[in-house]
């Protein structure tokens, strides 16, 4: 595509001119135009071709005044439309921007055991206890978490469940702060005994997410995760016999696995 000079805009409307004298001496508009002009010279046609269009262009507007009126009207509308949509799409990307800039980040720094674990046929039930810091710019309002035990099998549902989380009741929860460090913030799991039996497994997964709230752009946000849950010496985690582990003789490893945060 040719890039506009100085020769070429100037250039364009003599060459525009030159076309529609052009059409007007092949058509026979000459003769009109001498006429309408009361001129009789011979290149009568070539002084007058622009009063001659005038006085066209006039009678077309007495004409289709309405029709003009309305096409301008839409034409302003239109534009007035886009004008608009542009700012607004500039105007979200630049507030989108800061946000992200301020917003507050809450991730885990460590978590361990923080009870023994239980396990029968039907439930299971400990607690974590995690240390947690706010990475962000802004304060983390209504921090809360949730977990839960899958047998190994399940590995599947506990990544879905890793995603799934509520908007935090707006009066329940921790705030913190930028750069601030929280330890032992304890979330307790458990199963019920109606979701079905428990199945015997070498290792199991503790599933979650922290969610927190920012109240600049009344965002609801969470943190998930997926720890790999097994006993220090490498046997069962669980045989189908009831038993209590001690949190001293449980490993927690964090897994790659689980949602993006949000």
């Amino acid at each position: 595509m040719h890039k506009p000079t100085l020769a070429r805009v100037i250039a364009a409307p003599f060459l525009f001119f030159i076309v529609l004298l052009i059409a007007a001496w092949t058509s026979g508009y000459q003769e009109i135009i001498c006429e309408e002009t009361k001129r009789g010279e011979e290149l009568c046609s070539a002084y007058n071709l622009a009063f001659f269009f005038l006085i066209k262009l006039r009678e077309f507007v007495d004409k289709y005044d309405g029709l003009i009126t309305a096409l301008a009207t839409l034409a302003i509308g239109a534009f007035t439309y886009t004008l608009w949509k542009s700012t607004d799409k500039l105007w979200r990307a630049g507030r989108d921007e800061f946000i992200a800039g301020r917003r507050p980040w809450t991730g885990i720094v460590s978590v361990k055991m923080g009870s023994s674990l239980s396990i029968s046929e039907t439930s299971v039930t400990g607690t974590l206890s995690f240390e947690l810091r706010n990475f962000g710019n802004s304060p983390a309002e209504y921090v809360l978490g949730q977990a839960k035990f899958f047998a190994f099998e399940q590995v599947g549902d506990a990544v879905q469940f890793s995603g799934r989380a509520e908007r935090t009741l707006g009066s329940v929860g921790t705030t913190i702060f930028p750069g601030q460090i929280l330890p032992d913030q304890n979330i307790g799991f458990f199963t019920l005994p109606e979701e079905g039996f428990i199945s015997p497994t070498q290792s199991g997964f503790l599933a979650g997410n922290i969610r927190y709230f920012f109240s600049v752009d009344d965002s609801f946000h969470t943190t998930p995760f997926v720890y790999l849950l097994s006993r220090n010496d490498g046997s069962a985690l669980f045989d189908g016999n009831p038993t209590i582990i001690k949190a001293d003789d449980l490993t927690i490893l964090p897994t790659p696995m689980g949602k993006s945060p949000t």
